[in-house]
């Protein structure tokens, strides 16, 4: 993923490697949303692909972050746009229920 990353144009951005920051016990704390979301409900199928957009166009290196995911078998986290728990991808009741 590195090499893919490194052959992007100059000034592609990754929404993955900006943090927000929020203040917690009055310090500045890097918050990945892709990564620091409550365990116990994370992203809905349609959240976790907005997470890898942006202005409604997909991640350039998508593919491959998932690829990645599946083959560490990632414990949680979105990869390329999907859920993934486990090692496995995630399909939540609050996908169901929302449509």
């Amino acid at each position: 993923m590195n090499r893919d990353v490194d052959e992007l144009p100059p000034l592609t951005r990754l929404r993955c490697q900006t943090p927000s920051f929020k203040k917690t016990a009055g310090k500045a704390v890097a918050y990945f949303p892709h990564i620091d979301y409550d365990e116990r409900t994370p992203p809905s199928k349609a959240e976790a692909s907005l997470m890898c957009r942006t202005n409604g166009v997909q991640c350039p290196i998508a593919a491959s972050c998932l690829k990645l995911g599946q083959s560490i078998k990632a414990d949680r986290g979105v990869w390329g746009g999907r859920v993934m728990v486990d090692g496995k991808e995630l399909h939540t009741t609050k996908e169901e229920t929302n449509g």
